[in-house]
């Protein structure tokens, strides 16, 4: 991929650096993927071990 397709892919994210925190059920929470989004990665919280609510209960 072209140096531009990059750029285009980091502001669609609206990221600053191409990182990608990988969700890890059991091993992490909200915390980790709201340091990776405020460091300008693009943050993910697991969900593999929520019911239904959880992941809103995690955002809020």
């Amino acid at each position: 991929m072209s140096r531009l397709g990059n750029d285009r892919l980091l502001q669609w994210l609206d990221v600053m650096v191409p990182v990608l925190q990988s969700p890890m059920a059991g091993s992490q929470d909200h915390r980790l993927a709201a340091a990776v989004s405020s460091a300008g990665g693009l943050g993910a919280i697991p969900a593999a071990m929520l019911d239904a609510q959880g992941p809103e209960k995690q955002i809020t």
